[in-house]
């Protein structure tokens, strides 16, 4: 590691410092047992899908599909993982995972799909390993209740959700979600 000096006599940080400084920075972040990571791989949102059930949107970039969806239970003492969904075959750079059943292709690898009303949720995505918390990517999404499913109208995704009196939740069409998850992507 190699502190540098200015021509005023103050010192900075040196190229391996930062990385060294940006990396525990990036470690002391990790929230309650929901893991992160410091790579975005796409984004998740969440909709109803025809059958009447809440459905997480996922598109994700080009290098990457997600191999796993979460779904954790927000709780004063953090969040819990209620459901884990596996799928290893996911193209196109989109998907939508029905959060009530078990869709087609996909496996409940841990928990279950048994979300109840009154309770607060939140949904994610991943590719790579997530257990070892590292070498994987995050696609992160909003929280939701049950009641969600009255409150999305048809056609579209809720991206962010706010509890403020006053301001309304975020919904894009499935198109304009696309885009704005394209923003992830570096």
């Amino acid at each position: 590691m190699m502190i540098s000096s200015t021509a005023g006599g103050r010192g900075r940080l040196g190229p391996a410092l930062k990385a060294v400084t940006a990396s525990l920075a990036v470690g002391m972040t990790t929230i309650a047992c929901v893991p992160t990571s410091p790579e975005a791989g796409g984004l998740v949102g969440l909709t109803v899908d025809e059958a009447g059930h809440l459905a997480a949107v996922i598109s994700w970039c080009a290098r990457a599909a997600p191999d796993s969806v979460v779904v954790y239970r927000r709780g004063d003492d953090g969040d819990s993982k209620v459901a884990e969904l596996k799928n290893t075959s996911l193209t196109g750079g989109i998907a939508f995972v029905d959060l009530e059943e078990t869709a087609p292709g996909w496996s409940v690898t841990r928990g279950g799909l048994r979300l109840t009303n009154g309770q607060t949720y939140s949904v994610m995505a991943y590719a790579g390993d997530v257990h070892a918390q590292e070498n994987y990517l995050v696609y992160p999404g909003p929280a939701f209740t049950m009641d969600a499913k009255k409150e999305i109208p048809p056609g579209r995704v809720l991206t962010e959700r706010y509890e403020a009196r006053g301001q309304a939740d975020a919904t894009l069409s499935i198109a304009d979600f696309t885009v704005k998850a394209r923003g992830f992507c570096r």
